[in-house]
């Protein structure tokens, strides 16, 4: 009785797109309970109900009515969660799943063919993955009465590993039959149109193949094979050896289907042309292109990655750190004591007495730790930590696949370009700070030092002039997500790296480095921008220039940061009398010190001192800021 209300509450409503989301939770919930018994009753009503509709007179209408029939749209979410079970549940209802594809996959609504991509996903994760089929940890029978056995009274107790039989679905043959027939009968068709009528099919037309053909590279590419190409030497598969004890025995293309191609090789290519072809032909669909750009952004930032020098890494005892920095005191604590607090053994990691290095040798030797833990409640014997020497590409000395970026990014046009895309790539509704934009400028001045700063810093004074009001605060938020790339990615610049722009006569007749050293360089440049900055703002962009400080003290050695808190110490000292909006503006950006939590003490006295002197200030709003 209780299933058929279910089943009734599921299959004979029209769910609004506000409490779809609850439903389909409630059916997630009741699949991974009893999955064969669930898809028993439900799948088959609710693939009878989209055949029902589709087999109206009318049903034709609805694949080209961009408006969609809710109903329809219900039944096509419920069948996409439904799918979701093991895979070896679904095979006595291919033929079913299958007509459900062949009916709908053409489907131009949006509510609609999103639902058809994530079933195709959902199902081809089922088939191809392995995953766990019983995550009970207990032995007893769980499907017998209660009277016997209440399953609540089991949680939090102990199990005894050895006791527990779990079990694995392992996709067997045909499961991998149904995947490859699967892809074969909807992914060709989809990369056929795109590859032979894209510049004929229309805007919606063109996103809803290109969804499908997202998801189901998704659900499938697990079993698809690596691309072949003598451009990678020595790709490793896996960090785990096969041969390991510690993973499951058993290799991801084992049972690999045999596909027409590589998907994975077809894929780069017909997307590939088709990017041309937008690029080329369709300079008016913005939302392609701005898709491309957010994908490009992503795809630059893992490029970078891959390609950055490896960090050095230094082991030392902590009683060595501590000759080193001579603060070594008579009461130093045990190690297998917890003392919170300001301690003799934890003050040289505060930026309290903290002097510069003036050599690069000093620099490189220097102990930077960038999690605030270390050192508060105790020390470990060992500490391991980065040393501030990176090697740097330069235009002479760089391989070809890093020159491609290179040779981009170093073109004004390009960065002129960049950036005013980056400016109209907003949603109007809310405009937010984009970490990833951010990894991708941190990214490409970590890897390539002073290079670009002397371009970007053109551009930045450009950004944050704008004068056309609907741009202002993209032009700030663009300028707030290079700077803090710019800060944090000469995270590990030596003292010593010259600019660009510096000639290498000057280098070898400069032995007492008269030639400006790369962070003095970068934040001479830096303090005049970041002081305009506080000069321009409004109330819409400074909440970006706050995320761009946070983003820059985030993790990060107050002492590697002194240059960064020098400058907010100017705000603090700034007497100069000001609106109101330009004093709470100073304390925002002074309230993400607290970023460097208990290691500047002085500053915190500093700014102790000075907020006593404005707490009987007369406008509410910068005493709120300093109560906070």
């Amino acid at each position: 009785m209780i299933r058929e209300k279910i089943t009734d509450f599921l299959t004979y409503a029209c769910w609004p797109s506000k409490v779809r989301k609850l439903v389909t939770g409630l059916v997630r919930a009741i699949i991974m309970g009893d999955p064969v018994e669930t898809l028993k009753y439900l799948l088959p009503k609710t693939c009878e109900s989209i055949n029902k509709i589709m087999n109206d007179p009318e049903g034709n209408a609805l694949l080209t009515d961009h408006k969609g029939d809710k109903e329809l749209t219900w039944y096509l979410v419920l069948f996409s969660e439904l799918v979701r079970v093991r895979g070896d549940a679904l095979m006595i209802y291919k033929e079913m799943i299958i007509s459900v594809f062949h009916q709908c996959i053409q489907i131009i609504h949006k509510g609609s063919y999103k639902a058809v991509a994530s079933a195709a996903k959902h199902l081809l994760k089922s088939l191809t993955h392995i995953y766990m089929i019983n995550t009970r940890l207990t032995v007893e029978n769980i499907d017998g009465p209660f009277i016997d056995f209440l399953p609540i009274r089991a949680w939090g107790q102990p199990v005894d590993v050895d006791k527990v039989q779990v079990q694995f679905h392992i996709p067997n043959d045909d499961e991998l039959y149904f995947v490859r027939e699967f892809v074969e009968t909807f992914l060709y068709v989809e990369l056929d149109l795109l590859k032979e009528k894209s510049s004929k099919l229309s805007n919606g037309e063109r996103l809803r193949s290109l969804t499908i053909v997202h998801h189901i590279a998704i659900g499938c590419f697990r079993i698809v094979s690596r691309i072949g190409s003598p451009n990678v030497q020595n790709l490793v598969p896996t960090v785990v050896p096969y041969s390991a004890q510690s993973q499951a025995q058993y290799s991801m293309y084992f049972k690999e289907p045999k596909f027409r191609e590589n998907l994975r090789w077809r894929l780069l290519i017909n997307i590939g042309k088709l990017l041309d072809m937008l690029v080329d032909n369709q300079s008016d669909d913005v939302s392609s292109i701005k898709m491309a750009h957010k994908y490009a952004t992503k795809g630059i930032a893992a490029i970078c990655r891959l390609q950055k020098p490896p960090r050095i890494y230094v082991e030392k005892s902590f009683d060595e750190l501590l000759h080193e920095n001579k603060k070594q005191s008579s009461t130093v604590i045990m190690r297998d004591e917890c003392n919170p607090g300001d301690r003799n053994d934890n003050f040289w990691v505060t930026i309290d007495g903290y002097k510069p290095p003036e050599t690069q040798t000093e620099w490189e030797q220097m102990c930077f730790l960038d999690k605030t833990f270390h050192g508060y409640y105790t020390w470990p014997k060992v500490i391991k930590y980065p040393m501030n020497k990176r090697a740097r590409y330069t235009q002479n000395d760089m391989p070809e696949q890093v020159a491609i970026i290179y040779n981009r990014f170093i073109d004004k046009n390009f960065i002129i370009q960049s950036t005013k895309l980056m400016i109209s790539d907003e949603n109007t509704d809310e405009i937010m700070f984009i970490y990833v934009r951010f990894t991708m400028f941190k990214c490409l001045f970590r890897n390539f030092g002073l290079a670009f700063v002397d371009n970007f810093m053109e551009q930045l004074y450009v950004l944050i002039h704008e004068k056309t009001h609907e741009k202002q605060e993209g032009s700030h938020r663009v300028a707030a997500e290079i700077v803090a790339g710019m800060i944090r990615g000469s995270k590990y610049w030596t003292l010593e790296m010259v600019s660009r722009n510096v000639s290498f006569s000057t280098i070898l007749t400069s032995f007492d480095h008269e030639y400006e050293r790369s962070l003095d360089e970068l934040w001479k440049k830096l303090k005049p921008f970041l002081t305009e900055v506080c000069l321009n703002l409004s109330s819409a962009t400074l909440r970006h220039w706050n995320t761009c400080f946070k983003c820059v003290m985030e993790h990060g050695d107050p002492r590697r940061m002194y240059r960064l808190i020098d400058f907010i110490r100017t705000l603090i000292n700034n007497q100069i009398s000001s609106n109101t909006f330009n004093e709470t503006s100073r304390w925002s950006f002074i309230q993400t010190l607290k970023m460097f939590q208990w290691r500047i003490p002085s500053i915190w006295c500093t700014i102790y001192e000075h907020a006593k002197e404005l707490l009987d200030h007369s406008f509410k709003p910068v005493r709120e800021h300093i109560a906070e």
